[in-house]
């Protein structure tokens, strides 16, 4: 299965709303959540409340064997490839704990308009 995670981050109001969607191999629409957070600084930290919400929720369905993909070139790169993003590791940290409770979870990288397209076919 594929969880697609998506945010939209609004720097004057400090706001970012981010939603995922989980498909199964099929492309078939099991569950999919939207979540608004206030407060948020940066476009980084936009990242990662999203992508550490993401994984939580995932936990919380109790699913396993599943591929995470987004548009977390840094932090997904951080958790790979540590060497490789070495500004990002206290985030790949963060998210390695979080996919710790997740039997078989992947990261992989995807483009924004691609999650874009595939959140809107389904009007998450």
């Amino acid at each position: 299965m594929m969880c697609n995670v998506g945010f939209d981050w609004n720097r004057s109001k400090n706001l970012v709303g981010g939603g995922w969607v989980i498909r199964n191999e099929r492309g078939v629409v099991v569950v999919y959540s939207r979540r608004a957070f206030s407060n948020i600084k940066s476009r980084d930290e936009a990242r990662l409340v999203v992508i550490l919400w993401s994984l939580e929720s995932m936990r919380s369905h109790k699913m396993s064997n599943i591929i995470i993909a987004g548009e977390f070139l840094e932090m997904f790169g951080a958790v790979e490839r540590p060497q490789a993003w070495p500004s990002f590791l206290h985030y790949a940290g963060q998210i390695e704990l979080s996919m710790a409770g997740i039997v078989g979870c992947k990261l992989q990288v995807v483009t924004r308009e691609t999650t874009e397209e595939l959140l809107s076919l389904h009007k998450v």
